[in-house]
C-alpha cells in the first residue's frame, strides 16, 4: 500500500509540476508528462536502467523539474545507489524547498549516507513546521544516539515531552537511554518521574521497586514497596517482599493471600517461597509451618499437573519433617517430568531415610539410566547393593562413581563412607575406620552431611558416645534435618 501511495503522489506532483504555463499547457508539457508516465511505468516493471534514462533526459531539459528529480532519487535508493539518491533528493529539495515529502526523504538518506548531522538539521527544520509532531523529536533521539550523542537525544526527548507531557512510552524510552549508559540516577529519575505524575499507577511503583532490587538500594526499594501497600493493603506481593526485606515473619497470612492471587505467575511465586522453604526445620514456629502446609495445598489444587509445585511441595513436606510424603511428592513431580536430576537425588534420600532399600534400588537405577555421568545415582545404587548384600556388586558402582566423582572432593569423600559402611558389614571395622579417618582428613569435617553419615557408621560399630559426637557436630555445622534431631533425641 505505502509503494502504491508514493506511486500516486508522484503522479499528482507530475501534474502540478509539468508546464501549465499561464493556466495553458503546451505541446512540450504534454510529452514531458508522457515520458514521465512512460519512465515510472518502466520502473515499476524493474527496468530501471531505462526509467532512469528516461528521468534523466527530463531533468536535463528542465533543471527545475523537481519531481523528476525526486523520482530519480527514489529510483537511485531502490538501486542501492546511496550518492545518486543523495545528489537527486537535494536537487528535488532545492528546486522545492517547500516540500516535507522531500525533507523527509532527505533524512533518511543522509542517515544511510552516515551523514548524520545533516539529517539533523532537516528535522529542525521540519520541527519549526510541525512543532508538535512526536516522530520528529523521536528521530532526532534517534540520529543522536546512532551519533553517540546521549545528552542531545535525551534532550531531544525532554522537549518533546515539554510539549506533550509526561507518558509511559517517553519515560521507558529515556530509561532504556540512561540504562545502556549505566546512568543510575538518571535511569532513576525517568522511573520516579513516572510514577510521581501518575501516583495510583502501582504498576510503575512496582518496576521502580524491581529497578532499586536490581541497583541494591534496600532501602528505597522499602520505601517503594510500603507506598504500594499504602495504596492498597490487599497487594499481596508488596507487603509479603517488604516483611521479607525487613526481616519480618510471613506467617499472618500473607503467604497464603500470595499463592491464592492469581494476578502473580507460578513462577514467581515459587521463587518467592524458595529462601522460605530452604530455612524450614524441625524448630520452625508451628504458625509458620502450619501456613506454609496450606500454601502447598493451594498451589497443588490450582496445578494439579504441574511438576514445578509438586517438587516444592514436596521439598516443603520434607521441611516440615513428614518424609513420607516428600518421597510421594517427588515421585509425583517425576511422574510429570523425569528430566531434573535435583528431583531424583531429593527422592533416593528420602528412600535411604524411610530405608526403602528395594525402591533406592529401583529409583537409583532409573537414574543412572537417565543420567549415566551424575556420580550420585551410583552411589545412591551402591548403597541399595549393599542393603541388600551385595558386596560385589556395590564395589562394582562404587568404584565408577569414585571415577566420575574426579576432583569432587566432597563427593569423593561421600564415596568413601558409603564404602566404609560396605566395610563395616562386612565385618572389617579397621578398614572402615580408615576410610572415616580419611574423609575428615580431606575436609569431612566441614560437612554437616558427611558428620551425620560418620556418626551414623559409628552407631553401626556400637560406639554410641562416638556416634553422639559427630551428629552433634553435624548439628553445629548447620545440619537442621528432622532426621538428625531425632538421632541426637534418642541418644539423650
Amino acid at each position: 500500500m505505502h509503494k502504491y501511495l508514493l506511486v500516486l503522489i508522484s503522479f499528482l506532483l507530475a501534474y502540478h509540476s509539468f508546464g501549465q504555463r499561464g493556466n495553458r499547457y503546451q505541446e512540450s508539457d504534454i510529452q514531458e508528462q508522457n515520458k514521465f508516465i512512460e519512465a515510472k511505468g518502466l520502473i515499476l516493471l524493474g527496468d530501471y536502467e531505462e526509467g532512469i534514462k528516461i528521468l534523466k533526459e527530463i531533468t536535463k531539459a528542465d533543471p527545475t523539474n523537481h519531481v523528476a528529480s525526486f523520482e530519480l532519487a527514489r529510483a537511485y535508493r531502490q538501486n542501492e545507489d546511496n550518492e545518486n539518491a543523495l545528489a537527486f533528493a537535494e536537487k528535488a529539495s532545492k528546486a522545492n524547498p517547500t516540500s516535507d515529502i522531500y525533507k523527509y526523504f532527505l533524512v533518511d538518506q543522509y542517515e544511510m549516507n552516515n551523514d548524520i548531522n545533516k539529517g539533523i538539521a532537516i528535522i529542525d527544520e521540519l520541527i519549526i513546521n510541525t512543532p508538535n509532531n512526536p516522530v520528529l523529536y523521536e528521530q532526532k533521539a534517534f540520529l543522536h544516539l546512532k551519533n553517540n550523542k546521549t545528552t542531545e537525544a535525551i534532550n531531544a526527548l525532554d522537549n518533546l515531552e515539554n510539549r506533550i507531557g509526561v507518558n509511559e512510552r517517553l519515560s521507558k524510552r529515556k530509561f532504556e537511554i540512561f540504562k545502556n549508559q549505566n546512568d543510575i540516577k538518571g535511569a532513576e529519575r525517568e522511573l520516579l518521574k513516572l510514577s510521581n505524575n501518575f501516583p495510583s499507577n502501582i504498576s510503575y511503583l512496582y518496576n521502580l521497586s524491581a529497578f532499586y532490587k536490581n541497583t541494591k538500594q534496600k532501602e528505597k526499594q522499602i520505601n517503594t514497596l510500603e507506598k504500594i501497600v499504602a495504596l492498597n493493603p490487599e497487594e499481596a506481593k508488596a507487603a509479603f517482599t517488604l516483611n521479607q526485606l525487613q526481616n519480618k515473619t510471613v506467617a499472618d497470612g500473607q503467604l497464603i493471600a500470595l499463592a491464592r492471587d492469581e494476578s502473580i505467575q507460578l513462577d514467581e511465586k515459587i521463587l518467592r517461597l524458595i529462601p522460605i522453604v530452604e530455612k524450614l526445620n524441625a524448630n520452625s514456629k508451628e504458625i509458620e509451618k502450619t501456613e506454609i502446609k496450606e500454601v502447598s495445598t493451594i498451589l497443588l489444587n490450582q496445578n494439579p499437573a504441574s511438576a514445578k509445585v509438586h517438587a516444592i511441595s514436596a521439598d516443603i513436606a520434607y521441611g516440615l519433617g513428614d518424609t513420607q510424603e516428600a518421597m510421594n511428592l517427588y515421585q509425583k513431580t517425576l511422574d510429570f517430568d523425569d528430566r531434573v536430576f535435583a528431583v531424583w537425588q531429593q527422592l533416593m534420600n528420602t528412600q535411604v531415610e524411610l530405608k526403602l532399600w528395594e525402591a533406592l534400588l529401583n529409583t537409583s537405577e532409573s537414574a543412572i539410566d537417565l543420567f549415566p555421568i551424575q556420580a550420585v545415582a551410583f552411589i545412591q545404587h551402591g548403597r541399595a547393593q549393599i542393603e541388600s548384600k551385595n558386596y560385589k556388586k556395590a564395589d562394582s558402582f562404587l568404584m565408577e562413581a569414585h571415577m566420575i566423582a574426579g576432583k569432587n572432593q566432597a563427593l569423593q569423600n561421600e564415596i568413601f563412607l558409603i564404602e566404609a559402611l560396605s566395610d563395616i558389614r562386612q565385618n572389617d571395622s579397621a578398614k572402615a575406620k580408615k576410610k572415616i579417618n580419611t574423609v575428615l582428613e580431606n575436609y569431612g569435617d566441614q560437612s554437616p552431611t558427611h558428620l551425620e553419615i560418620i556418626g551414623d557408621l559409628y552407631s553401626e560399630l556400637g560406639d554410641s558416645a562416638k556416634a553422639k559426637k559427630y551428629w552433634k557436630q553435624a548439628q553445629a555445622k548447620g545440619g537442621i534435618s528432622q532426621t538428625l534431631m531425632n538421632k541426637i533425641k534418642a541418644e539423650q
